[in-house]
């Protein structure tokens, strides 16, 4: 670990349980135009991390001068949420900070730090739905997967109403099951048909 900027190439991820929500941290390089090759990877790193994730913290160095904010967020997915971090508060904000809608931290005296973990956690709580009893966290993505899920078993059930073969109603079911997969990881299709076909002779 280094004070200086550009040393960072690594994702450095950690697991936080914040208000009861499972969240990964992931520490990356700073987004910025590069000329080192090496540094360059670990911008180019940091940006493939940023496509997977749900939320953004864009932290900025509060004693040093920032040119354009709005230029920096253009760096990110216009439907990607963020949050701006105003570090080293503990040094006094550079003028050109003052107009920023940020969250103001100091890591050294930890000023600020309450403010931002709530900022955090309200945002997982505004991606809760309910299904039943229970709230679940559904991001935009994850949305889409079950809505398609849905879709593919809707289907599969009115197959089965109108006696369609067995085969091919297995296909929306591999369908449905391989959308709940891109959320949960690949679950083992062929042994899920296997317990639901069991009693059918298909081809799967």
């Amino acid at each position: 670990m280094s004070d200086e900027a550009g040393t960072t190439r690594d994702v450095i991820e950690t697991y936080l349980n914040l208000d009861g929500y499972p969240v990964i941290l992931a520490d990356t390089a700073g987004i910025r135009e590069v000329d080192d090759l090496i540094e360059g990877e670990g911008v180019a790193r940091a940006k493939k991390v940023i496509k997977t994730a749900d939320l953004v913290l864009l932290v900025l160095d509060g004693s040093e001068e920032v040119a354009n904010i709005e230029e920096l967020r253009n760096e990110f997915p216009a439907d990607l949420k963020q949050i701006v971090v105003i570090n080293k508060n503990d040094l006094g904000v550079h003028e050109s900070h003052q107009s920023i809608d940020a969250i103001r931290i100091s890591c050294v005296n930890e000023s600020g730090i309450n403010d931002l973990c709530e900022a955090v956690s309200n945002y997982c709580l505004s991606g809760m739905e309910v299904f039943g009893d229970d709230l679940v966290a559904v991001n935009s993505r994850h949305r889409s997967c079950l809505e398609l899920s849905r879709k593919h078993l809707i289907e599969a059930k009115e197959s089965l109403r109108n006696a369609v073969e067995a085969e091919y109603v297995s296909l929306d079911v591999r369908s449905a099951l391989d959308s709940v997969g891109e959320i949960v990881g690949k679950a083992d299709v062929e042994d899920l048909l296997g317990e639901i076909f069991g009693s059918f002779c298909i081809g799967k």
